[in-house]
């Protein structure tokens, strides 16, 4: 059975498994500092410390499915839209720290962008078909004393529900 709370937790999972220097492939790769804190949810309701930077949010945002058979099973097909939003912030105190910051969220998100398309199923073990990043857009976010560079993958999963 479908559930979008196990899907996201996939998700954050396999960042969470390439979150290390031992890993096959490092997702904090080139970075200043490794991830901090990857959670399910969305970044603009949840307030980060500034120690938990370098951050990542997993964001669910629609669910499609087509209610028509998957050949002779009562299989249906699933394409489920996420947010993988990378907030990187180098704070009050750094030189040159908003081009540090922005530099820092381009790695961030070359690094999550490679491991989506070498991790296609997101987990050996999922009911994922594939999963692609076709998009990735850039922002930055001002308060009075902080300056958030913030990536946003989109990440479209296909998958099945028995």
């Amino acid at each position: 059975m479908f559930d979008i709370v196990t899907l996201s937790g996939t998700v954050k999972n396999l960042i969470d498994k390439h979150n290390t220097t031992t890993s096959s492939y490092n997702v904090s790769k080139d970075m200043v500092k490794k991830i901090q804190k990857v959670t399910i949810g969305f970044h603009e309701s949840k307030p980060t410390p500034n120690i938990l930077f370098p951050s990542v949010f997993v964001e669910p945002r629609n669910k499609r499915t087509d209610f028509g058979q998957m050949g002779n099973s009562n299989k249906h097909m699933i394409d489920v839209e996420m947010d993988v939003v990378g907030v990187t912030q180098y704070g009050l105190g750094q030189i040159n720290g908003r081009e540090l910051c922005d530099t820092q969220n381009f790695y961030l998100s070359r690094n999550l962008e490679y491991l989506f398309r070498n991790y296609i199923q997101l987990s050996a073990s999922s009911y994922v078909l594939k999963s692609i990043v076709p998009e990735t857009e850039y922002d930055v976010v001002e308060y009075n004393d902080t300056y958030n560079s913030i990536c946003r993958l989109k990440l479209l999963i296909n998958c099945y529900s028995e």
